[in-house]
């Protein structure tokens, strides 16, 4: 039997599936909502502050006032008497329930807040993580803000799912330029002469908190890292590749569309790099 999964929906601590939410909700109405996933490793959220330093910035964007400090304290509460050990959290903050107009509603509204935490089964990642997956080049076809981490996913899951469709674990966006920017899921990284490539955000792509941990990874290896564009041309010839996210981790990536990269198998820095994300996770 399938365990229920824990939720803290508007302060009220409940299991997911008695969540019941207004069809006036404006997250449900127009995506007007922001959302963040967070990783827990025995019952510790990781890089919870980064986590929540983005939130509020994306809050702080679109305008909606959300009371932080009751919120992370249902967090850390729902978390504790979550039997989940190892999992992840979601979370979504919506503008609130409001009548229906394209307008931001009235200030007074209060946000809709919910939170669950569930386990996170790692058995398909693992056969991944040690021989790498394939993935897409696709064209980008989100609006003009992915920085901001909002629930209008539309764009991502399109591409997923022409990933899934293709046999590939992710699709990576090409902009109008021919420009690798980030995957539907995830922050893409090449490894060129040993030094570490990514694209820069630059309000192009969403700031991943795991992609930042891994710039102080690569520091405590002594990596070179550079943060420019680089085109779909250039990535197909690059040593490694891989792929950074919440539940991804540190993901090698061995094909891109129908091209191998290196050698066909992860590459030595990708390892050095994954083996050492894993153990200050699982430490």
């Amino acid at each position: 039997m399938t365990a229920r999964v824990l939720a803290n929906y508007n302060g009220k601590e409940m299991y997911l599936d008695e969540v019941t939410i207004s069809p006036l909700d404006r997250g449900f109405l127009f995506g007007d909502a922001v959302y963040d996933v967070i990783r827990v490793y025995q019952k510790k959220p990781f890089l919870f502050n980064e986590h929540i330093e983005r939130l509020t910035t994306n809050l702080d964007m679109l305008k909606i006032r959300c009371n932080m400090e009751a919120f992370q304290k249902d967090l850390h509460t729902t978390v504790a008497n979550s039997p989940e050990q190892d999992g992840m959290i979601y979370v979504q903050i919506t503008r609130g329930t409001a009548p229906r107009v394209h307008y931001f509603p009235d200030s007074s509204i209060t946000p809709n807040v919910l939170i669950w935490v569930q386990g996170f089964d790692t058995t398909k990642h693992e056969k991944l993580w040690s021989h790498g997956c394939s993935v897409i080049t696709y064209p980008e076809s989100r609006w003009s803000h992915p920085h901001i981490k909002t629930v209008n996913l539309l764009g991502n899951c399109m591409a997923k799912q022409e990933a899934v469709e293709k046999g590939s674990y992710e699709a990576i966006f090409v902009n109008n330029d021919n420009y690798i920017m980030e995957a539907s899921s995830s922050n893409v990284f090449g490894i060129q002469n040993g030094i570490l490539l990514t694209a820069p955000t630059k309000q192009k792509i969403l700031p991943g908190i795991t992609r930042q941990f891994i710039f102080g990874l690569a520091k405590e290896m002594g990596l070179e890292t550079k943060e420019h564009y680089f085109t779909q041309d250039e990535f197909y010839t690059f040593d490694e590749v891989f792929i950074t996210g919440t539940t991804t981790e540190v993901m090698p990536v061995v094909k891109v569309d129908d091209k191998i990269i290196g050698s066909g198998e992860p590459g030595d820095i990708t390892k050095r790099i994954q083996r050492l994300f894993f153990e200050k996770t699982r430490r």
